[in-house]
């Protein structure tokens, strides 16, 4: 625990010199958590009216409050979580920001310079937790070093634990590619990316679940802060305890993603760079990730002629050859 700890005060370091782009971050959740109150007074009012159909009403409000989140999590945050990631890059490299440029602009014009569209941003994550999740099952399967009697269920929870934590790996390994994008393409530096994971996966997957762990704590710590006037306010307004109850969990999921997510990745993006510093991607563990993941290859070869088409592009075109004169004829006299 101490050691996780430690990251996350290394990672806290790094998060305090972003403060303003943790401010946009931030003011987007606010503003999401107060029009998620508003929605649902909206809605509570609504099946207060339906009577006893109340209750369709609230489980519209829920399906719609879900579709909304996924659209502004995948449409808007997302670019501001790139953009943040790149921020912290350039301060762990460089060590300072260039002035006159807010950080927010500054790193979306790093994501929006070095990426034609951001739907291959969804698509290289995707490869690469498909990738990380199928590698690490079957290097850390618990079944096969607990081989007791139910262990089955407390290994699937494991799991699915290690699961979510490995979203830190993958914006780790983003935040490799930035360091490398002068020299390869974002496809070349995921693949790279993964086989230094599988290099140090053991002290790779300690941080990133320690990192998991400690955020999950944080976030039911923020339940039971938001529960206490949230049972407050149920015990006076009885018709209100289902839209509270929806508001308190709402209200400490956005904060927690606000404030601990940036907290952890950053703190990930930091071990990640100190554990595979000075390392090159070694082609044993090329192989061997091949004969794991099936989506290993696919990014394999996705980074080649990703590569083929940097170079391609970069090399210098040869000169059309010069049009020869006409010679005049020479008359004789």
């Amino acid at each position: 625990m101490s050691t996780v700890l430690g990251r996350l005060a290394k990672g806290w370091s790094l998060l305090m010199q972003t403060l303003p782009i943790m401010g946009v971050r931030l003011g987007i959740y606010v503003a999401f958590a107060v029009g998620i109150g508003i929605y649902l007074l909206v809605f509570a009012g609504l099946a207060w009216l339906f009577g006893q159909w109340g209750w369709i009403v609230m489980l519209i409000a829920i399906v719609g409050l879900g579709g909304i989140w996924i659209w502004v999590r995948r449409y808007l945050l997302y670019m501001v979580q790139a953009a943040h990631v790149a921020v912290m890059t350039e301060l762990i490299v460089h060590k300072e920001l260039p002035k006159g440029v807010s950080q927010y602009q500054y790193g979306k014009d790093i994501i929006t310079n070095n990426v034609k569209d951001i739907s291959i941003l969804f698509a290289v994550d995707a490869l690469v937790a498909g990738i990380l999740k199928a590698f690490t099952r079957s290097v850390a399967n618990i079944v096969d070093f607990l081989p007791l009697p139910g262990i089955e269920k407390a290994a699937t929870a494991v799991m699915k634990i290690i699961d979510r934590s490995l979203t830190y790996v993958d914006e780790a390994i983003f935040s490799y590619w930035l360091t490398k994008r002068d020299k390869q393409t974002l496809w070349a530096s995921a693949k790279d990316g993964v086989i230094l994971y599988a290099q140090c996966w053991k002290e790779l997957l300690k941080a990133a679940v320690g990192i998991w762990v400690v955020g999950a704590i944080s976030f039911f710590a923020l339940l039971v802060l938001f529960l206490i006037p949230g049972l407050v306010v149920g015990y006076f307004f009885e018709s209100m305890k289902f839209p509270v109850a929806i508001f308190v969990i709402a209200s400490a999921y956005v904060i927690h993603v606000a404030i601990y997510e940036p907290l952890g990745l950053a703190a990930m993006i930091v071990t990640f760079r100190e554990e595979t510093q000075d390392m090159e991607p070694d082609p044993v563990w090329d192989e061997r990730l091949s004969g794991v993941s099936s989506k290993f290859s696919e990014l394999k070869d996705r980074a080649a002629e990703s590569m083929t088409q940097w170079t391609s592009r970069d090399a210098p075109k040869d000169k059309p050859a010069e049009p020869v004169a006409p010679q005049k004829a020479v008359l004789n006299g």
